[in-house]
């Protein structure tokens, strides 16, 4: 079937207005004490303050991140603020001039806000680029909808000030770098860049080392697409710059935390979790529980793979085919088991999906997985092709339910989640929740009133009507208008200036537009 072009565009404006989520957008500031505050201060202390000292930003909070021996920081990395810092300073400054400061969604958040929407599109055309300079072509709308159907898009589109949208990035950047590397028989400013890059995937999310390896892996992967005369690795540019940058690292330990800090943990003050996770069961009993956490985190309904990431599902198991497969390289082998293994076990220490959407921590595995499926024979395969498509499908509608009904909502007290283990934020009935919710009227109102697209909506509306003149209209008509949460609405969407919904219109026009322009519509 072939789409006409202007029709996809507003199908694709229509959509990225529908999924970008007012929730954490209609605010006036990110406070303390989470995750994504954590992030939010170091792009704040980069980009306004100049400094790594957070003392304004955890003012009376002090102790409720990170803190040792007077020294308060957050407990998230802070290679996610760097990435933001440049949305965010322009942000403010647009803020200043306008006078938007203090307004709920001024021009600050909203900013910094469509930082990590920029980023999961420059991270897909990069995926795109990586496989046309393999020969791999005509796989956009492939790389799109994997993408999207990993669940990623939750993380930019609604939870924007998490990480995990510049972890995908940052191992893209490294894996794009080194096939260019190659690709110009070894230019020494690709080495550069290559080294850059795994620093910022590093400071991004410190326990991710394993990609270090990354450039090793991409030539393995790659040998038979590009020449491969010597491994970057044994580039002396490299092997500089890789110097330069661990000092790099130590000096933003020491500026943030006071110190040198190599281990995570400490950071994010669980310095006893591994240790006790290992010496509180024998050996047999850890295999088991490990065994069957994996079929869970494979197969289960809180967010199971198979159903939400069908990419990193395949990477995964394609990974495993390789680890058993006699014939690979050792070398290879051995690092794509700890690469895997690295970020499994993170899942596995926790038992957890961590108390968002999907298995989050394991979202980092989608550049590695996207390059291992379409260099195998299994990308010739129909079938997986098929499965591919239409999980990643389910895998976006999935994100459009998400806490739209009772069924797709998180706990806010404590459970017993897929895992067996008593959590807050736990759903381990996603999967029927979901099936369940296609069928609920309230799911759609819920859709429709959360996202963007509704916003906009009752912004055109109330430029004509008072909230309360349209709040009786629809009681009146018996619509729903008089719950609390659509009157707070209501109230954020009249106060908000016309020129931030024009500006959130103009970023998804222009990003439908790029996409359109790539888009195969003939597939």
């Amino acid at each position: 079937m072939i789409l006409n072009k202007k029709l996809l565009l507003i199908l694709f404006t229509f959509f990225f207005l529908l999924i970008t989520k007012t929730d954490y957008r209609f605010i006036e500031e990110i406070y303390c004490c989470k995750d994504d505050h954590d992030y939010y201060m170091h792009a704040e202390t980069i980009a306004l303050d100049f400094d790594l000292d957070y003392s304004n930003q955890l003012s009376g909070n002090e102790k409720a991140r990170f803190y040792k021996e007077g020294v308060s920081a957050p407990s998230g990395f802070i290679g996610s603020g760097i990435f933001s810092a440049p949305f965010i300073f322009i942000g403010n400054l647009l803020n200043n001039v306008l006078s938007q400061s203090g307004n709920v969604f001024n021009i600050k958040i909203l900013f910094y806000s469509i930082s990590s929407v920029m980023y999961l599109f420059f991270s897909i055309f990069l995926m795109n680029k990586i496989l046309e300079l393999l020969q791999i072509r005509n796989q956009f709308n492939m790389v799109f909808l994997i993408i999207f159907g990993s669940g990623l898009s939750y993380f930019a589109f609604e939870r924007y000030s998490m990480s995990h949208v510049y972890e995908v990035f940052s191992i893209i950047c490294v894996m794009y770098f080194t096939v260019k590397y190659h690709l110009t028989r070894m230019d020494g400013k690709y080495a550069i860049f290559i080294s850059i890059s795994i620093l910022l995937a590093i400071l991004t999310k410190w326990v991710h080392l394993y990609v270090l390896f990354v450039p090793y892996l991409v030539e393995c992967i790659s040998r038979e697409r590009i020449n491969i005369v010597k491994s970057v690795y044994k580039d002396l540019k490299f092997q500089i710059s890789l110097v330069i940058n661990f000092l790099i690292f130590c000096f933003l330990s020491i500026g943030v935390y006071g110190s040198l800090v190599f281990n995570p943990q400490i950071v994010y003050n669980t310095s006893n979790v591994v240790g006790s996770y290992f010496s509180n069961q024998d050996f047999s009993s850890l295999l088991i529980t490990n065994l069957n956490a994996i079929k869970n985190i494979f197969f289960g309904q809180e967010f199971g793979l198979i159903w939400f990431n069908p990419i990193v599902f395949l990477g995964s198991i394609i990974a495993f085919i390789i680890i058993v497969n006699t014939k690979k390289n050792l070398l290879f082998k051995f690092l794509i088991f700890v690469s895997y293994s690295q970020i499994y076990g993170i899942v596995l220490l926790w038992q957890s999906t961590a108390s968002s959407y999907g298995y989050r921590y394991l979202l980092n595995l989608i550049p590695l997985s996207t390059l291992l499926f379409f260099t195998s024979k299994y990308f010739e395969k129909k079938y997986i092709k098929i499965y591919l498509k239409l999980f990643s499908i389910f895998g976006i509608i999935g994100v459009v339910f998400f806490e739209a009904s009772i069924g797709t909502q998180l706990s806010l007290d404590y459970q017993i989640n897929s895992f067996g283990i008593e959590r807050k934020f736990v759903n381990s009935k996603y999967l029927f929740g979901l099936l369940s919710s296609f069928i609920e009227t309230d799911s759609y109102l819920k859709i429709f009133s959360t996202s963007f697209f509704g916003a906009f909506i009752f912004k055109i509306i109330l430029l004509f009507v008072k909230p309360e003149v349209f709040t009786n209209f629809l009681i009146s008509n018996k619509l729903p208008g008089d719950n609390s949460d659509f009157q707070s609405l209501l109230y954020n969407v009249d106060q908000i200036p016309i020129f931030n919904f024009f500006f959130v219109l103009l970023v998804c026009l222009t990003i439908s537009f790029l996409i359109v322009k790539k888009y195969d519509t003939r597939a």
